[in-house]
């Protein structure tokens, strides 16, 4: 039988002359793989023009560095060959691996031609590898004419992994390992979708005496059964009517079963798994349950099956070494502070592979279904019913709903409570500092699912997820540099999409705690979370509700004062106070309100006062105002406070105040309150007075609207006291915003011609004197005074 090394061709060389001795063999044929071997591989592939022109002995070496004796880190370096190969080729060839799977072809059917088992493992794990670092190499060789037959033969040739020769135990292992890889496209789902194979994996996941088959076999079949059905058999359902509709219902409903088969025997290997002195080697056995439980835990009966076995949940969760210990308050952590580095080495860090795996099931287990608004329910009504095949009916006779009720709010709360109770959110916190984005990316909605009820968010943040959500945020877009200081953070089109449910969760725990809490006791330390939230409102992706959260968290945060509102401002450049001014024209109700109030509370700020009061700068140390355009924070300048009137109706201040004047008139009681209290600020500036009398359609009508604010509310929701003009009770809060405005106006304006009069024919004099001699309607005290003080200026 001939060796590995008479398997491949040898390398053309010119004839020696007789003279001449014989040249050495080259090292890579009689050497196994080795750090030293790979790295100069990888250096050669790297600087080469023609990275594919491998000669056999590199061939020989890179095919032989996956198998089950070759160090983890050994075999790193074997993928990062493959992957600098891959990149190597032009975009159509990764795409079709067409190029890259001719390189390796001959060699990898030459190899499972050979009965050693030493040798038929090189290939199968090698093309294992192959399809992780390159599919569309790996597929390709796949789809070779009567390679998949060449495969199949195998199980005919070692049915068992307990074979009594040396390696023979190996090959059925390795052959599901690589239908689970093939498994992960559809072109491989396809061509591994026959009974056959199927049967052999349903074969192979019964055998007890060896766990590690026996779950990749099952990951194999869970991802097989998640192609659901081919091209073919859904458009015979759709032509077959009732038949056909019946038979994919019996064919999903037959995957169900199975997959509940197989989450059943997936959750035993964990539950059993004793705890390694290792935690950063966990075996193959439990890399497998648990990437098969991340598949089939997307299935509501076995979301239940998981999420009531506590014993499970911990067990699954000491497979993830604890975080370390969280800092206390009065020395919080920072957002420029960088999270810790983990090393390879280090005993503390889970593996990429495992982390992904127990991050997706914790996700799964408490993610809440979308929320969709009111045009993507419309269509996806539309979609449903003009795609579904016709509903099939339970023996009761009732149509079976489009979707799960095991994820309904109800359940996934009560699955929330028991990952809660299982210590979710310290594994959650570890998890966070994973090297990999897409761990991070998972760990960001989990914790957005596990902060969605109020009441949770107290645990959550006692047990150090506010921290790991801002470490997970300052990781996920910050730039690596040489300096020691953090880079600068992109801007917000650069935000990767998958950050947001991690912005989000940010944004739902700054609404509801007190910074102080979540941040530290310094000010300054709240800060850190400005950048993040003011991202979520900035970002091109976000929705609505994300926008408004975003806002209510700003709010939260300006309400700390003038050093937080002035950070606020200054937050992109100005952006957000801009998006804010914005957002205060939306329709929706409660994004209206949010943003009202987050400009009432950013007053605090010299900036923004100036912005919206039409002042000039008087505080700022380079006598610059935050950047135009748009002109939000460029005011037009007064050459003397004694002449507001150079001010226009036209200037962007002018604007501002007017759309103030107009929210304070709204329906909505907490939007009128909050632009009214802005107007009350605002109108201790002379220059704001003059310009909110600018407003189209003269000084009567800006007089009027004033005066709303002491005339009883209407509750918005009352339609029929609104249509018939049926008055409610004066909200005493507007009233008091109200006389502060009118104050303002008239003490800094009262002097000017025409002020007084458009105040009094406006009707000024009889609603004050109404409320002040109403008994009980403004409560007297400090609110009385003011009223009674307006009716004195408006003489």
């Amino acid at each position: 039988m001939p060796s590995i090394e008479e398997i491949f061709d040898d390398p053309v060389v010119p004839s020696p002359s007789p003279s001449a001795p014989p040249p050495p063999p080259p090292p890579s044929l009689v050497e196994p793989p080795t750090e030293a071997s790979l790295q100069a591989l990888l250096t050669r592939v790297g600087s080469s023009n023609t990275p594919l022109s491998l000669l056999p002995p590199d061939l020989l070496l890179l095919i032989s560095s996956f198998t089950h004796d070759i160090p983890a880190r050994t075999r790193s370096l074997g993928f990062l060959i493959l992957a600098q190969l891959n990149s190597s080729t032009s975009p159509s060839s990764t795409e079709d691996g067409k190029a890259l799977g001719d390189a390796f072809a001959p060699k990898v059917e030459k190899l499972l031609l050979e009965t050693k088992s030493e040798e038929l493992e090189k290939a199968l794990s090698f093309l294992s590898a192959l399809l992780q670092s390159a599919q569309g190499a790996g597929i390709s060789i796949l789809l070779r004419p009567g390679f998949m037959d060449n495969l199949f033969d195998l199980t005919d040739l070692y049915p068992s992994s307990t074979s009594s020769s040396k390696g023979s135990n190996l090959i059925p292992l390795a052959l599901a390992d690589l239908i689970s890889q093939a498994s992960n496209t559809k072109p491989g789902r396809t061509a591994l979708s026959s009974s056959s194979w199927i049967a052999w994996l349903e074969r192979q996941t019964s055998r007890t005496d060896d766990p590690a088959l026996r779950a990749t076999a099952a990951v194999a079949l869970t991802k097989l059964s998640r192609g659901g059905g081919s091209a073919e058999d859904v458009l015979a359902a759709a032509e077959g009517g009732d038949a056909g509709a019946e038979k994919l219902e019996e064919d999903e409903s037959e995957k169900g079963r199975r997959d509940l088969k197989l989450a059943s025997m997936m959750k035993e290997i964990v539950t059993s798994h004793r705890p390694s002195t290792t935690p950063a080697s966990p075996s193959s056995t439990i890399l497998s349950a648990v990437e098969g439980l991340a598949f089939t835990s997307l299935r509501g009966p076995i979301k239940e099956l998981l999420a009531n076995d506590k014993l499970f949940l911990q067990k699954l969760f000491s497979l993830v070494p604890p975080p370390p210990t969280s800092r206390s308050f009065t020395n919080p952590i920072s957002i420029s502070d960088a999270p810790p580095p983990p090393s390879s080495s280090s005993s503390t860090v889970t593996p990429p592979s495992l982390a992904y795996g127990i991050a997706a099931i914790i996700s799964n287990l408490v993610s809440y279904r979308p929320q969709l608004t009111a045009e993507q329910a419309q269509l996806d009504r539309l979609r449903r019913m003009t795609t579904a095949a016709k509903k099939a009916k339970s023996p009761n006779g009732m149509e079976v709903p489009d979707q799960d009720p095991l994820d309904d709010d109800r359940r996934v709360r009560m699955r929330v409570k028991k990952v809660l109770e299982a210590g979710g959110v310290p594994v959650l916190v570890s998890l966070s500092r994973s090297e990999s984005r897409a761990v991070r990316d998972v760990v960001g909605r989990c914790f957005l699912a596990l902060v969605e009820v109020r009441d949770d968010r107290g645990l959550v943040i006692q047990q150090g997820g506010a921290k790991a959500l801002l470490s997970l945020i300052h990781s996920s877009i910050s730039t690596p540099t040489s300096s020691s200081k953090p880079t600068q953070l992109p801007s917000p089109t650069v935000v990767p999409d998958a950050l947001l449910p991690s912005l989000q969760a940010l944004s739902k725990l700054t609404i509801t705690t007190s910074p102080f809490a979540l941040f530290g006791l310094n000010p300054s330390s709240s800060a850190d979370a400005v950048r993040p939230i003011a991202l979520l409102l900035l970002h091109e992706e976000s929705s609505l509700l994300q926008k408004f959260e975003a806002l209510m968290a700003l709010t939260n945060l300006a309400s700390l004062g003038p050093e937080l509102a002035d950070r606020i401002a200054l937050a992109e450049e100005g952006k957000v106070v801009r998006k804010t001014e914005e957002l205060m024209l939306e329709d929706n109700k409660m994004v209206k309100r949010a943003a009202t109030e987050l400009v009432c509370n950013l007053l605090s700020s010299d900036r923004v006062f100036e912005a919206f009061s039409g002042e000039e700068s008087t505080t700022s140390s380079t006598g610059a105002i935050l950047p135009a355009p748009p002109p939000p924070y460029n005011p037009t300048t007064t050459t003397s406070e004694s002449k507001p009137e150079t001010k226009t109706a036209s200037s962007p201040a002018a604007s501002k105040l007017h759309i103030l004047l107009a929210l304070s008139n709204t329906y909505d009681l907490p939007t009128r309150l909050a632009s009214s209290a802005c107007l009350a600020t605002l109108t201790s500036s002379p220059i704001a007075c003059s310009l909110l009398l600018s407003r189209p359609g003269g000084k009567g009508k800006v007089f009027e609207l004033i005066l709303d604010l002491f005339k009883p509310v209407v509750d918005e929701e009352d339609e029929e006291a609104i249509e018939e003009g049926i008055e409610g009770e004066v909200d005493v809060g507007l009233v008091h915003r109200g006389a502060l405005v009118l104050r303002n106006v008239l003490g800094n304006l009262g002097g000017e011609k025409g002020v007084k009069e458009a105040g009094r024919e406006a009707g000024g004099k009889k609603v004050l004197e109404g409320l002040v001699e109403g008994k009980g309607k403004v409560g007297g005290g400090e609110v009385e005074e003011l009223v009674r003080e307006c009716l004195s200026l408006l003489g």
